[in-house]
């Protein structure tokens, strides 16, 4: 289990490298691309407690990070008509850069991790992960039930 760990660790290691450059040339913390390609990614998911709790984050952090990003022009608050209790995020357009390059770096982390492995070895890596996913959904599901 504990080479597993290190393993996840030297794969976040990779990508924090990868999206270093990206961090630097736009002066900005990693934690304020990981939001903005989040939302890029997952059009779906447009608001601060979508961040908080997929990417497992505290509130502070996020906060901290949108407002400057808002300040910084990247993005904006909106409330929905009839809802004033959640606030929305939409990217603007000086995102765009931010974003493409960001999506550049998660592909090189991808390349890199995946190099010289065969079609039918990620068709069972994939097979392996999801199954692994619904076992420790499952687990969870469990220990929730049982407090």
């Amino acid at each position: 289990m504990l080479e597993f760990l290190e393993i996840l660790d030297l794969w976040k290691r990779l990508y924090e490298k990868e999206l270093h450059n990206v961090c630097k040339r736009y002066d900005l913390h990693k934690m304020d691309v990981d939001i903005l390609l989040f939302l890029a990614n997952h059009p779906q998911c447009q608001n601060a407690t979508d961040i908080v709790q997929r990417h497992k984050l505290t509130k502070s952090h996020v906060s901290t990070s949108l407002k400057f990003l808002e300040e910084q022009g990247y993005i904006e608050k909106y409330y929905q008509e009839g809802n004033h209790k959640t606030i929305y995020l939409h990217m603007l357009a000086k995102a765009d850069k931010v974003i493409a390059d960001g999506r550049k770096a998660q592909e090189r982390f991808q390349k890199r991790l995946l190099k010289n492995f065969s079609e039918e070895e990620l068709k069972r890596m994939k097979d392996t992960f999801r199954r692994m996913n619904e076992n420790v959904k499952a687990a969870l599901k469990e220990e929730e039930e049982t407090c």
